[in-house]
């Protein structure tokens, strides 16, 4: 065994082996490439149903022409999901008539700033 290669760590009053190659290795640029995917928010309306319990952050994005503009999104099993104003609108006034409701699904119709959503409650 070369010492420069394996090294030894004391934790909690255990001997651990560390291989240093194998921490010191490195991916490729061809490895990297090949697993990369670029981050994207995916929209809430994709989803079967989702609590509304869940917590929203705000987001920034750029229009094609370069503008900023901020929207909300959740995360759900560690992915983004976009949540429109209007889905939001649609949970309050769902809420107005069903205090106790807990998980909704969102109806898409339509595709880009003609977009339409219909919240449905799901009641189990």
């Amino acid at each position: 065994m070369k010492m420069n290669i394996m090294k030894y760590r004391r934790y909690h009053n255990q001997r651990t082996l560390i291989n240093m190659e194998e921490i010191n290795k490195m991916a490729t640029l061809k490895e990297e490439a090949m697993a990369y995917s670029p981050p994207q928010t995916l929209n809430i309306a994709d989803l079967d149903s989702f609590p509304i319990d869940i917590e929203l952050k705000d987001g920034k994005g750029k229009t094609s022409d370069g503008e900023e503009f901020t929207y909300k999104y959740a995360t759900i099993d560690g992915r983004d999901y976009r949540v429109a104003g209007s889905i939001i609108g649609g949970i309050k006034a769902l809420l107005q008539k069903m205090p106790q409701l807990t998980e909704v699904s969102v109806v898409k119709q339509g595709a880009g700033m003609n977009t339409k959503y219909t919240v449905v409650p799901v009641v189990k």
